[in-house]
């Protein structure tokens, strides 16, 4: 099996970078880095507040569960948007504060998970109050409605929904897949705890999805 282009271009980097730097680099993530059997999520794309905070309780979390970190985030991808991502970390605060993997969720189109979108944004017009209904929407035991909602408003600046926008469908679609990616992730690694970036808006579906498993779930400031 051939090695994924992000790999090689990690290893060219590491490889060509200066010795001296690049021993005093790797002697400091080496100090630093966080290990163990389960695992810390932890959103990739934080503010500048959130990653002095996290800098400093992710440590100790880390020793106190025994788990390791891992950092991620979601998006549509194809080979050269992941081995931008991958580089970013590679330079990013995480890969400094002892996160040595990343992982990306892919969210490229499902025709499946159209067509559950699809199906829901249906069940939700039989009610009387659809809209009400829609941000009560839940899918595999995650509330996920509210935070879709809030979403399409702020997107597309809108005082409303509208269930048979195409953008919505795209827009739940995405969060449906995003859910999927992250259970089957929870079922193979022992996620011991989740830091997200955000509160609202399809940042926050880690945190609902660890609410539905029972894991931890926490947003770090610096302020």
């Amino acid at each position: 099996m051939s090695m994924p282009l992000s790999k090689i271009v990690l290893k060219f980097l590491e490889f060509f970078s200066i010795d001296r730097e690049r021993r005093f680099a790797k002697s400091r993530i080496e100090k630093r880095r966080l290990v163990g059997e389960s695992v810390i999520l932890v959103e990739a794309w934080q503010s500048p507040y959130n990653q002095f905070g996290i800098s400093i309780f992710l440590p100790r979390l880390a020793n106190a569960s025994g788990s390791r970190a891992v950092s991620y985030y979601a998006m549509k991808s194809n080979a050269f948007i992941r081995t931008k991502e991958f580089l970013r970390h590679f330079f990013s605060f995480a890969k400094k504060s002892g996160i040595d993997k990343f992982q990306l969720f892919s969210l490229n189109k499902s025709n499946r998970h159209i067509d559950l979108a699809i199906d829901l944004l249906n069940s939700t017009k039989h009610f009387d109050n659809s809209l009400s209904a829609f941000e009560k929407l839940t899918y595999q035991n995650v509330e996920i409605g509210d935070l879709i909602y809030d979403q399409y408003l702020r997107m597309y600046e809108t005082p409303t929904l509208n269930l048979s926008d195409q953008k919505l469908i795209d827009l739940l679609h995405d969060a449906l897949l995003y859910i999927d990616k992250l259970l089957k992730y929870f079922e193979q690694q022992r996620v011991n705890a989740v830091i997200v970036g955000e509160t609202t808006y399809r940042l926050a579906i880690p945190a609902r999805v660890a609410i539905s498993r029972g894991v931890r779930r926490f947003i770090v400031t610096g302020k």
